[in-house]
């Protein structure tokens, strides 16, 4: 799909129905789900987000998405991670209008994260193994 034809599909069911985006949580919860994270290589030194217990984890830094496209699946449900979600909705929209319908922005940010990994349900997650 262009880029175009992407942009026309944008309208206001699409987004009231928030088809573009995903809690932590629910990606969390989702075994067939990979957690993309496309902060810098700097970032992600400063702050490894380290999530492999409950998802497939991909870090591949935004500039490198292009390049990098084939360690994704499109069968797979993809949330996209930046704190701010500015990066994250422009590589949701560039990995979304080369065909990986199952992409999403992640979103909470840190404090999602942190959340989601809280104790008891880092037990509970432990528990069902």
């Amino acid at each position: 799909m262009e880029f175009s034809e992407l942009l026309k599909n944008l309208d206001i069911d699409f987004f009231g129905n928030s088809k573009h985006k995903i809690s932590i949580e629910t990606l969390l919860q989702d075994k067939n789900s990979i957690f993309l994270d496309i902060r810098t290589n700097e970032e992600i030194r400063n702050l490894d987000i380290r999530l492999e217990d409950f998802v497939e984890v991909k870090r591949i830094p935004i500039n490198e998405i292009p390049e990098r496209m084939e360690e994704l699946s499109k069968d797979k449900t993809i949330g996209v991670f930046c704190p701010g979600a500015v990066r994250a909705s422009i590589a949701w929209a560039y990995l979304y209008s080369n065909g990986f319908k199952n992409a999403k922005i992640a979103i909470g940010g840190y404090q999602a994260v942190t959340d989601a990994v809280k104790t008891g349900k880092v037990y509970k997650n432990i528990q069902k193994s």
